[in-house]
This record gives structure tokens, C-alpha cells and sequence, in this order.
């Protein structure tokens, strides 16, 4: 796992890329502290750079942007390939003689061997620049399910791609603002892919690589399809074949030669994970769990259950509300863009860090597939309403006082994203509207482009509300959030069910098994053997901080929010327990954001 940076100019540039390459490693240094390396083309067209996070083959043998044995192929390469030993295994039968341990040269080797064919064997979390000096080509490739993000920066035959944004900012570029960001960001609490807080930066989509000719500078983005297991689902044997599919991505994903983890919140999902993880371990297992000093957010009773269970070493760590206000300023710096959330990440990630892991596991993507949230049985209801009831009536609830009668607004829209939004939406059109000084009709007509979706066309609610929830929510947020904080304190997070395999295998199966009274009821069932009554058999209760008390007690936030009139009537109706935290938290990154961007495309 590291950070990867490179720089593409059509003509000689007299800026000297590699030093702007450089610039960008140092600009992402805390998610590679390990090593640094850059390449420069022989024409100077090209630049990589890299910045290293051990975690396989930790010897200088691993050392990137790594060369082919004939010096023609160089890679920056950022992420883990899963099934590498297997495509190993054949490129040696091929005649393929490998020097390093690393996944790397697994990349070099398949490219060699199949050219552009080679990325759809690849079963993992990456994203990668591959310039190939024969063809004189450049390859940037980002995985198939969208876990490492890749953005990129194109003006007028220069491209400039990163593993972050901020690598990006370091540069002396002129960067534009999206008019959109703050309205998508108060609709959805974060910003949707391809977006992203700059007009002129976008987030290359998953499963897609981009193709660029050194000579001529053109260039063509290309969608490949990943090569899948192909299994007959066996309804009568769902739940031993749904334990094998976990079971088998859990122990692909402890690989390492890092000291590797698990994130144990005390649920269902983390404590499959660690329970999982604990018989593959060679060693004894090393579990993570985040506490809080105030006693309704303490979950570690149920922690202990899974830490007796599996004998684990264990570390729990304390945050409280001093830790919190503390972190505020390392955390907004950590983030390349807003996002409603990641905090949690952010102290989970440190705690890592602070007790010597390098890599760690995430029951991170079950909550999605197998109906882990309340969208999933309010589905039904939205679903009705959205479709019987007259549009100027829905439009009507924009009006109303209370926020969650607020959010029914959004269900005029006409594709299903407006259901989505009325589960996860933070604001209201109407009140993104006066926030922001907009014609409401303009806000949808902005929001038209996101609602087009085929994909969830003959799909039941179920089905619907697991892709958005897998492909925006989970996409969007948790994915992205936990990249940038793991990676900011120097942690490779791993998500075993966010497995391409594992994926597949569950989409398979029909929603009437997943669509339970008990949710997750199929997940428990094929662990019923393993998974203690006590962790499953209790209330739903997600992972989030203290925020609505911490939040009222912060000075920064609610100095920062007092400055603005247009927050008083928010304010008071939060201090009174009317607002969830959420809403005032999003408008406190907002302003922040708002002043970073304006400073930044002031500078060139």
C-alpha cells in the first residue's frame, strides 16, 4: 500500500516534472513513510513518483516506481493484488522468472505476458501508472469495485494523476472550482464520483483505466471487466457456501509480511472478521477495538465476548472529548476533500498506528449487502410514496419544520435517487436552496446527471436500495474516508466483504434470503456455529462518536458557525436537541471548505 503520483506533458516541460513528481510524493509522505522513489522518462514526457508503505516484501527489493528486467516497463503501483501468487504460479509456468516477493512485479510480468487483458485478472484493491516505453503508452488503472481511488488533472495536453488531492494542490497549476461541490455536498455529505471540490479534477471510475499515447498525446478511458469465479449458487447449500466465500476472502486478505490486525466494533460484521481471521492467524491475532468515556457510546462487553472467544491480543483505546477537540485541526488537514464523516476512521486508524500494525481488517461493506441498515425496511414505504403520491405534494414536505419530513421532498425526483436521498440525504432541496442562494429548479437540473441509473431498473427495492447504498454511500464515503485516514496515519485498511468474488457470490443470491424480519439473518445463519447469540441477538447499534454532545461543546465549531446569520435558527434548534449532529457538523466543513478552495484558486 502506498501513494503513487506521475505527470504526463505532450511537449518538453521547462518546469522540470520530475521535480513537480517529487513534489507530489512529499505532499502524500504520510501514507508512505516507509520509502521514496521517482522515474523520469528519457524524453521527459513522463514522471512517477511513489511513496512506500511496506507490507509485502519489506526488503529494498520492493522499491518503486519498479522496472521490468529489460527496463522498458515501469510501474507506480499502489494497493494489493489478492490473487497474486495464483497469477504467479502461472506466469512461472510461462517462463516468467521473478526476482522480488512483491505484487508489483506480478503487475510488470501480467501486463508483459497479456498486455491490456492482464487487468482483469487482477482480484484486489489498487490503482496503478504503467508506462510502457515499446508501445509508448501510459496506463492508469484503478480497480474493479472503486476501494483505491486515482484522480486526475487534464488541461490541454497535460495530465497529472495522485493517489490524493492535495497532492495535486502542491503543484503551481491553476485549479477551478466546481460550482456544484456545495450542493452536492449538503445533499449527500459527501461529493459523488467523478466529482470533486475542483472543476478541472476528476476521479478516474472504477474498473477503468486511462490510455494515453506519449507521442501524440491522445487519449481514450476504457471500461474492463474483471474476470470472476464462476459458480452455480446451490440454494440448498446457501449458508455453507456463503461461509466458505467469507471465510476464503478473510484468509486472502490477512497476506502480508506486516504486522496486520482487526477493527473489532463489537457488531456482527467486525467480530465475523476477527472471528474468522483468528483460525488463519499463525500467530496470535491482534484486535482493535475504540471506546469513549461516556457510557452510551461504550461498547466493549461486547468486544470482550469476541476477545475471549478467540484469545485475541487486544487493544482498547479511550477517546473522550479533550482527544476529540485535540485532533480537529490534524483531522480537516488529513481530509482532501469534505466529507460527513471519517472521524471514527481517523481515530481507529491512529490507534493502529499507536499500537505497531501496519495493515488491518474492516467488517466495512456487509452493512450494504446484506440489508444491514434502516434504508433497507423503509424501502417499501419510500418506494410507494415516491411513486403514488402527486410531486407539488412531496414538494410540499420542503416546507415543513422537522428534518426528516424535510428529506421527503427529495422523493419528486424521478429516478430512485430520490429515495436514496431521502434515506441519506442530509439537507433538503429547499433548504440547500436558502443556504446557498440557488433556484431550487436549478438544483435539480444540477442533480439530473446523478440521477440517471439503468442499473437498478428491474431490480425490487431490496436489490435498488443495496446498489445505492453499495455504489454511493459505500463508494462514496466509507471507501474514500477510510482510504485517506488509514493512509494518512500509515495504515493499509483492508475490507474482505468488498471482495470481487465474494461480491459476485452474494449478488447472485435472490433478495427474498437477504430481505429478512432479523436483519443479516443469512449472514448469522452461516456462522451460527462460530458467532455468540449475545453479539447478534441485540439492537443495531452503528459505529459513530459521541458527536452529538461533543459537538455542542467544541469552541471551534461553534465559534466558526456563530459567524455566519444564516446558522442562528440551526443552531438553537440543535442546542435544544431538535438537529442531529450531522447537519451542524456538514455545515461546519462547508465553511471551512469554502475558505480552503477560495485560497487556493486565488493562488494561481
Amino acid at each position: 500500500m502506498c501513494r503513487i503520483a506521475g505527470i504526463f506533458t505532450k511537449y518538453a516541460n521547462n518546469n522540470n516534472i520530475s521535480d513537480w513528481a517529487k513534489l507530489m510524493a512529499d505532499a502524500m509522505h504520510r501514507g508512505g513513510p516507509d520509502d521514496a522513489g521517482l522515474y523520469l522518462s528519457d524524453d521527459e514526457k513522463v514522471a512517477f513518483s511513489h511513496r512506500r508503505l511496506s507490507i509485502l516484501d519489506l526488503s529494498s527489493a520492493g522499491h518503486q516506481p519498479m522496472y521490468s528486467s529489460d527496463k522498458q516497463i515501469v510501474i507506480s503501483f499502489n494497493g494489493e493484488i489478492y490473487n497474486f501468487k495464483a497469477i504467479k504460479s502461472k506466469l512461472e509456468t510461462l517462463g516468467y522468472n521473478f526476482k522480488t516477493n512483491t505484487d508489483t512485479e506480478v503487475i510488470i510480468a501480467a501486463y508483459q505476458t497479456w498486455g491490456e487483458n492482464a487487468f482483469s485478472n487482477f482480484q484486489g484493491m489498487f490503482a496503478f501508472l504503467l508506462h510502457d516505453n515499446i508501445k509508448n503508452e501510459i496506463y492508469i488503472v484503478r480497480d474493479s469495485l472503486g476501494i483505491k481511488p486515482l484522480y486526475i488533472y487534464e488541461d490541454n495536453y497535460q495530465y497529472i494523476f495522485s493517489s490524493e488531492i492535495r497532492a495535486i494542490e502542491a503543484l503551481p497549476i491553476r485549479l477551478t472550482e466546481n460550482p456544484n461541490w456545495e450542493m452536492y455536498f449538503l445533499a449527500f455529505g459527501f461529493i459523488p464520483e467523478p466529482n470533486t471540490v475542483y472543476e478541472n479534477v476528476k476521479m478516474l471510475p472504477k474498473s477503468h483505466f486511462l490510455k494515453i499515447n506519449t507521442h501524440n498525446g491522445h487519449s481514450e478511458t476504457v471500461k474492463y471487466t474483471p474476470n470472476k469465479e464462476i459458480d452455480t449458487l446451490n440454494l440448498q447449500n446457501l449458508t455453507q457456501e456463503l461461509n466458505k466465500k467469507l471465510s476464503e476472502s478473510v484468509k486472502s486478505h490477512l497476506v502480508s509480511d506486516a504486522p496486520i490486525g482487526v477493527f473489532l466494533s463489537g457488531g456482527i460484521d467486525s467480530s465475523l472478521i476477527s472471528i474468522i481471521a483468528s483460525k488463519y492467524q499463525e500467530k496470535e491475532l491482534k484486535t482493535l477495538s475504540l471506546n469513549f468515556d461516556i457510557e452510551a457510546y461504550n461498547e466493549s462487553d461486547y468486544q470482550q465476548i469476541i476477545v475471549d472467544k478467540i484469545k485475541s491480543n487486544h487493544v482498547n483505546e479511550i477517546i473522550t472529548f479533550s482527544d476529540f477537540e485535540t485532533a480537529i485541526p490534524d483531522y480537516l488537514y488529513a481530509l482532501d476533500q469534505p466529507t460527513s464523516d471519517a472521524i471514527n476512521t481517523y481515530f481507529v486508524s491512529l490507534a493502529a498506528k499507536k499500537s505497531g500494525l501496519k495493515a488491518v481488517l474492516s467488517g466495512l461493506g456487509a452493512d450494504e449487502i446484506f440489508g444491514g441498515y434502516p434504508s433497507f425496511s423503509r424501502a417499501n414505504f419510500l418506494s410507494f410514496l415516491h411513486h403514488f403520491i402527486p410531486n407539488f405534494i412531496l414538494k410540499i414536505f420542503g416546507k415543513l419544520s422537522i428534518a426528516k419530513f424535510k428529506k421527503f421532498e427529495y422523493l419528486s425526483i424521478s429516478d430512485d435517487l430520490g429515495i436514496y436521498l431521502c434515506n441519506r440525504g442530509i439537507f433538503s432541496p429547499t433548504e440547500i436552496s436558502n443556504f446557498l442562494g440557488i433556484d431550487l429548479s436549478m438544483f435539480y437540473k444540477k442533480l439530473e446527471p446523478l440521477a440517471i441509473n439503468s442499473e437498478t431498473k428491474n431490480k425490487d427495492n431490496f436489490d435498488k436500495t443495496a446498489w445505492y447504498e453499495t455504489n454511493l454511500y459505500m463508494q462514496n464515503q466509507l471507501l474514500r474516508d477510510s482510504d485517506v485516514m488509514s493512509m494518512w496515519h500509515g495504515i493499509e485498511l483492508r475490507v474482505p466483504f468488498v471482495d470481487l468474488n465474494m461480491l459476485d457470490f452474494v449478488n447472485q443470491i435472490p433478495s427474498k434470503y437477504k430481505n429478512t424480519k432479523l436483519q443479516k439473518k443469512l449472514l448469522i445463519d452461516s456462522f451460527s456455529v462460530d458467532l455468540p447469540q449475545k453479539i447478534w441477538n441485540r439492537k443495531k447499534k452503528g459505529f459513530t462518536l459521541p458527536f452529538q454532545v461533543w459537538i455542542g461543546k467544541s469552541a471551534e465549531i461553534m465559534n466558526t458557525l456563530n459567524q455566519n446569520p444564516a446558522y442562528f435558527t440551526i443552531l438553537s434548534e440543535f442546542k435544544m436537541g431538535k438537529v442531529h449532529w450531522s447537519r451542524i457538523w456538514i455545515l461546519y466543513l462547508l465553511t471551512i471548505w469554502k475558505q480552503k478552495i477560495k485560497d487556493r484558486t486565488l493562488l494561481y
